[in-house]
This record gives structure tokens, sequence and C-alpha cells, in this order.
């Protein structure tokens, strides 16, 4: 009544809009979300559409995929719902008493507003907020797709705990970016419960080679890439008679270097996990907090491979080698280790700590051991022992509490079971010398 004028409000919504997959009496949600804890605690979430359509409550606290609210919702929403999280608060877009009505909007990363318009009196008194409609709004008049995406970034992070991280995901341009449903994500690897590897260069291979032959077992009809050195070798077509193998060399951007006769050949494994996205997610202030995680213990891998999926198709293919670190691959592992601890003077003897038996198998990341005292005079040597048999030998110099450390990708993996010890080889024995004492052998995982 009394009619004036209109007075138009505005608020980020800084999720995108989002189906309910997970909801209660005071939480809504959906898996897809990727979001980091607590985040969106104080801000609002409003439900779009659907069952309890047009309720906002204050966020209390959120995990990855669900948000909790202040008290209850008055109709709890459903799988036919839609909600977003949304400002606190209004910022005042525009007055006017007819339209067209224009107000500028901050550019950001945000891929959506929402605008209130309520109506009000000559002395400015406002309708009810509750009455006022609320509408959303893309901003720049709609990001609509016309083709396939660009070729995605991706980085990985790892912490040798069995898991890998894809993270830091994004596009040189957002053009053809708001339909993004997917993206398919592929590791190559080689599975260490197989190490040492059965297969070697049976001749020496140049590096403007085309094909080779390997040693070992029937090559796998599925092979689609082999890890030798340093060097991805991609394979064309296999002989299963004769182990010949058609291959295009330095593939994933590795260089084709020669090979001497011995040489270790990896067949790779392969991996893959769909990445789900919610539309309009690139651009959003979400996507460059986003990560997923796959679980893939005790395995190293050499490349990795990304493309996403719009509305109109699949993007080209990231390809990335993994192959130039220091273990030549990302060892994923297991995390944990274990300790062999010998109190007291080391002297010389055979199984010197209680026997330790492996829970589980474990690939290994490395062994090394610290004394409490250095010896003094000369080395202390002693050999790790799995079953009675020597793992691995260590030295600890005179003058020295820590010994050599050896990598455990070529030691190979422990079985379940297995019966781990330390044997002490040789000690410092002459008149002035000084032994070690408090021996502790670390295996980690």
């Amino acid at each position: 009544m009394n009619y004036d004028h209109a007075n138009f409000y505005w608020r980020y919504e800084v999720t995108p809009n989002a189906t309910v997959e997970i909801h209660g009496s005071n939480t809504v949600g959906n898996s897809a979300l990727g979001l980091t804890a607590n985040q969106y605690t104080g801000l609002l979430v409003r439900i779009t559409a659907g069952a309890g359509q047009r309720q906002e409550r204050t966020i209390s606290s959120n995990t990855s995929d669900v948000l909790t609210i202040n008290g209850e919702w008055d109709v709890e929403p459903d799988s036919t719902s839609t909600f977003a999280v949304v400002e606190a608060g209004w910022r005042f877009g525009a007055t006017a008493a007819s339209g067209p009505v224009n107000f500028d909007v901050p550019q950001t990363g945000l891929a959506f507003v929402e605008i209130c318009g309520r109506s009000a009196n000559v002395r400015n008194e406002e309708c009810a907020v509750e009455l006022s409609p609320v509408t959303r709004y893309e901003l720049g008049g709609g990001r609509l797709d016309t083709g396939v995406p660009g070729k995605p970034i991706f980085g990985l992070d790892w912490a040798g705990d069995g898991t890998v991280v894809v993270a830091g995901l994004e596009f040189t341009s957002l053009v053809n970016t708001a339909s993004i449903t997917s993206g398919t994500f592929t590791m190559y690897y080689w599975d260490e419960f197989n190490s040492p590897t059965p297969y070697a260069l049976t001749s020496a291979v140049t590096e403007q080679a085309t094909s080779l032959i390997m040693s070992g077992p029937a090559v796998p009809g599925s092979l689609s890439l082999m890890q030798i050195e340093s060097e991805l070798v991609q394979v064309q077509s296999a002989d299963q008679e004769t182990g010949d193998l058609a291959v295009t060399r330095g593939a994933y951007g590795t260089q084709a270097v020669a090979h001497p006769q011995g040489t270790p050949v990896y067949p790779l494994g392969a991996r893959t996990a769909v990445l789900p996205f919610l539309q309009n997610f690139f651009g959003s202030e979400t996507s460059g907090e986003y990560s997923y995680t796959v679980t893939a213990p005790h395995v190293r891998l050499a490349a990795a491979e990304l493309f996403v999926t719009n509305a109109f198709g699949n993007s080209d293919v990231t390809r990335r080698s993994l192959v130039d670190t220091l273990d030549v691959g990302i060892r994923t592992l297991s995390g944990g280790q274990i300790s062999l601890q010998l109190q007291g003077i080391v002297a010389i003897q055979s199984g010197a700590v209680p026997p330790l038996f492996l829970d589980s198998q474990r690939s290994i990341r490395d062994v090394y051991a610290v004394v409490g005292r250095a010896p003094q005079g000369d080395a202390v040597t002693l050999n790790v022992t799995v079953n009675g048999n020597v793992l691995c030998p260590l030295t600890i110099p005179a003058g020295s509490r820590v010994s050599n450390s050896v990598d455990g990708f070529a030691l190979g993996p422990i079985a379940e079971g297995s019966e781990v010890n330390v044997d002490v080889i040789s000690v410092p024995g002459a008149p002035d010398d000084t032994p070690a004492s408090d021996l502790t052998v670390m295996i980690r995982f």
C-alpha cells in the first residue's frame, strides 16, 4: 500500500547452486562441494528451489560436504531442493520508481548474485523482507558454453601416507567451463608389491630405436605405457610370441635416451578416478580451494593425465610426467614405521633385538640406524634381516651417531608375518676405542 518506489539490494552466492544429496532437520549438503571445514561459519545457506524453498539459515559449522545450521528448518529440504551459501548481509544497489534499474556489482570470481526488491512508501518505509522477492542472477548476463573446454592445468600433492591429492585445478580461460560436470583423472604406476621387476632389456637400445625386446613373463595385453629409467615409452603393439614391442619413445614429455642391456623395465598399470563438479564451479571462490584425494598405497607413480567434460564433450588431455624426482616417480607408500631397539653397549651378536613380526605387507621408504653414543676408533656395521636373510647392511662411522640411509625401493616389499631383526657384524675393538650404545634401527614405510 502507498507504493512510491522500490529499493534493490544484492549479495553474492559464494558457492555454486547445488542439488541436495544430504539433508536432516538442521543439515543440508552435497558430496561434490569439497569445502574446507568451517570455512562458511556465520554465512547463510538459502534453499533456492524445491522443498523448503526461500528458507535461509545461519551456518553454525560445515564439513567438506555438509552444512549445519543454527536451529532447524521449518520445512526440511529433500532431493527436490537446491541450495547455495550466500553472504550474511545485503548490499544496497539502487532505488527507482520504475524500470529499468541498473547498478554495478564489483567483478570477482563469483558467478551469481541474489537480488532482493523491496517496495517502499514516500518515507522510504519498506515492506517486510520476508515478503520481498529474491532473484538469482548470473553475472555477465549468463556465462554459457558454446564448445568444449580448454585443457585443464592441475597439480599433485602427496604425503607418503598412501594417498595422492589432485589440486590446483585451473584453466588459462574460463570460456566453456560453466557446464563442466566431471574430470577424468588417470595415473600410471608400478605396484611396489611386484618389486623387483621381472622385466629387463634383452639388448641395448639406442635413443632412435622404435622397437625393443624385454625378458620376463608374457607382456600384459593391456599394456600401454612402460618406464625405463627416467624415460616413458608408449607401447603401440606387442608380439606375444617373440616379445618384440613396437614403441613410441619419450612419451609424456620425457627424453628418449640410450639404455644398456639388462636395464630394468617397469610395465605400468593404470587407474582412473572421476572428479565430480557442480555447474558454474570454475571461477567461483570455492574452486580455488578444490582438492580430490585418491587412495593408492604402495605404488610409484610415473605419469598422470586429466581431461574435463562439459555439455559439448571432452577437453584435450593434459599429460604430466612424474619421473623427474629423486625416486624417478612419486612413491605413495603407506606411512608408519617400526623401530628395533637395543639398549646398552652395542656388541657383536646375531638376533640382537627381540624379533618383530610385520602385521601386513609393506613397501619400504628407507632404512637407517642411530645410536645414543657414537662409536670411537672404528665403525659399527650391522645387517637388517628379514626371516634370517639380509635385507640391507648399515654402517655407523666412527664419531657419528647416524648410519647411511638405504633407499627402500630396490629392497622390495616385506611380506605379512615376516620376522624382522638385526645382526651386529662388527664394533670398535681396540683397547682405546669407545663402543657405541643404545642402538635403534628405523624402517619407514
